[in-house]
């Protein structure tokens, strides 16, 4: 499949085509109950292609089968000129907060359906038991590929595209939907055959020494199934996708700010000088010229990023999967926590060595729906204040300081 570009409006209808060709022939069984396009598919040497450049995230997305399918999206893959964002919307100014539904719907929809295609073609792809590890494996390279995305200003142009990560996010919170905290092994992440590498990771409460202590008395000798992995994977996948893709709208949103005050003072200079100074007028106004050709460019790309990380359904969804996380920590605290409302005065040490990103990311996305989409979190019927209320009434159990102060 060729990379399709989502602000050709003439292609957008039968752009759908190419997914539901594939999610039909992944989903033909033979009278064995196999699935033999899903065998020979994951089979292909490019479903999860070999890079070794230092593009590495930008380049797998590129070349692997399925990176197209991801890529179709209103925030993909740019060269740092940000020219790929300038189809999507005709206009020079960032719309007001009431006017965006209207004008990111048509995408929206649009990204739902490509969205629920993909959702489907993976299952398909898990659901059949011989290409079920070779799919995991494929979730786990676009993982690794990208772990740079988690760091705090990362180099966007060698890794996946926002848009292919959020799309890959989606599809791994419907892929988690029905898998229940009963199912899944906490211990997992101390699995020496572990998927994701959480060595590094900053822990909530214990340090590196005690860290390694507490591993060492872990008996992993437990049989690893689908809903632990697709459990974890998914917080790995929130960690790399939409934690990223708000700090990369907010870092877009700030060069828009200085790029407007420089623009206003180039502006003041510019009525300052004198009539006969007729170079130095020119120098300002080519510089006012590519100023305003860079603001324009800013604008839309952050359109674009808020076209694809604001749409409702998906911030539903994604809200619902930070409740769970938050569920998922403070069972760790008390397992019996929903019917005692007890908790204990030490946190226990499984619970310290969770990575700081399991409550961090949760707490900053509601953050950022508190400043940018108040709505939604007043529209979720979640339990998030008694949830945020063990954590801010238990800031003891954690020792970054920054987290408490959310």
């Amino acid at each position: 499949m060729s990379y399709q570009q989502m602000s050709n409006k003439c292609n957008r209808e039968v752009a759908i085509y190419p997914y539901s060709l594939l999610k039909f022939l992944v989903g033909v069984k033979t009278s064995s109950n196999k699935r033999p396009v899903a065998d020979l598919l994951v089979s292909r040497t490019d479903f999860i292609s070999e890079v070794y450049s230092v593009l590495e995230g930008h380049d797998f997305a590129r070349l692997c089968y399925l990176g197209p399918f991801f890529e179709y999206s209103t925030a993909p893959a740019d060269n740092g000129s940000l020219s790929v964002y300038m189809p999507f919307f005709d206009c020079s100014q960032l719309p007001e907060d009431e006017q965006k539904p209207m004008l990111y719907n048509v995408y929206q929809n649009d990204l739902t359906l490509v969205r629920r295609h993909l959702h489907q073609i993976l299952h398909q792809l898990l659901a059949n038991t011989s290409s079920r590890n070779r799919t995991l494996d494929f979730i786990t390279r676009v993982l690794s590929v990208n772990i740079k995305r988690r760091q705090m200003n990362p180099d966007h142009s060698k890794l996946s595209s926002d848009g292919f990560m959020l799309n890959f996010f989606d599809v791994m919170l419907s892929l988690v939907e029905k898998v229940t905290f009963d199912k899944v092994n906490t211990y997992y992440m101390f699995h020496p055959k572990c998927r994701i590498d959480f060595s590094s990771e900053t822990r909530l409460k214990l340090d590196l020494e005690q860290t390694k202590a507490f591993t060492e008395m872990i008996d992993t000798n437990f049989e690893i199934k689908f809903p632990t992995e697709c459990f974890f994977l998914t917080v790995q996948a929130q960690h790399l996708s939409i934690s990223a893709a708000i700090g990369q709208l907010k870092y877009l949103k700030r060069n828009l700010h200085e790029i407007e005050l420089g623009l206003t003072e180039l502006k003041v200079q510019l009525r300052r000088l004198f009539a006969l100074q007729v170079r130095e007028k020119a120098m300002i106004e080519a510089k006012l010229e590519r100023a305003n050709i860079f603001r324009t460019r800013l604008i839309r790309s952050i359109m674009c990023l808020e076209a694809a990380l604001y749409d409702p359904v998906f911030l539903h969804r994604a809200l619902e999967f930070c409740s769970r996380q938050l569920t998922f920590l403070i069972n760790i605290i008390n397992p019996n926590f929903i019917n005692d409302g007890l908790l204990p005065p030490v946190a226990p040490d499984l619970f310290g060595v969770m990575p700081e990103f399991f409550l961090e990311n949760s707490l900053d996305f509601i953050v950022f729906l508190l400043k940018n989409n108040p709505v939604i979190l007043l529209e979720s019927r979640l339990d998030l204040p008694e949830q945020l209320l063990v954590f801010i009434c238990s800031t003891h159990y954690f020792n970054n300081k920054f987290l408490a102060a959310k």
